[in-house]
């Protein structure tokens, strides 16, 4: 059960930040691979996956995902997608500030 929750909210995480950081919505990503990155089972992934398409968050097709309302994704992720929002966003300017 533990792994199904740390998905859930990773997996929205994951494609929430990842949003934030492109202008292109689709991912072309197998459900294997992401699963291997987030440590759960592709089954279990599978159906994480399922809700948010059901809930109109994303589109699941064979090695893609869509992203089709951020806003939603961004309600389905847990209160650490701010956290790790606002951490990238200080890695990124203090990168920035050591290439000038």
């Amino acid at each position: 059960m533990e792994c199904v929750a740390l998905a859930q909210s990773a997996g929205s995480q994951m494609d929430a930040t990842t949003l934030d950081r492109t202008l292109n919505e689709q991912f072309p990503i197998t459900q294997d691979f992401l699963a291997s990155l987030l440590g759960c089972t592709r089954p279990t992934l599978n159906g994480i996956l399922v809700d948010l398409e059901k809930s109109g968050a994303l589109q699941n097709r064979r090695g893609a995902i869509a992203i089709v309302n951020g806003p939603l994704l961004h309600e389905s992720a847990c209160e650490c997608y701010e956290i790790i929002r606002q951490t990238y966003e200080v890695l990124v300017r203090r990168a920035d500030s050591l290439m000038v």
